[in-house]
């Protein structure tokens, strides 16, 4: 849609639409980083019972989860350059 809107020179729109959906990426990257860091036990016990793994996966999980959102963001801009470049 990015690269839609910006070839038909619609350059405000392709901006909201490439923020819109950035934003919307962001929010459902940080809500799953959130609640792998509150609750990581459900998601570590899918792959093991080994408590120094559930330790060190935990560990893991409280310091990156909170990031997700900014990976999010950041994968989504990067979707919106690749439909931009397209168009030109």
């Amino acid at each position: 849609m990015v690269g839609t809107n910006w070839g038909a020179k619609q350059y405000r729109r392709a901006r909201e639409i490439a923020w819109t959906g950035a934003a919307t990426v962001a929010a459902t990257c940080a809500t799953i980083g959130l609640f792998a860091a509150l609750f990581p036990q459900m998601w570590l016990g899918l792959f093991s019972n080994d408590e120094e793994v559930i330790r060190v996966g935990t560990w893991y999980l409280q310091i990156v989860g909170p990031i997700y959102g900014f990976y999010g963001l950041g994968l989504a801009l990067h979707s919106a350059m690749q439909g931009f470049e397209a168009s030109c």
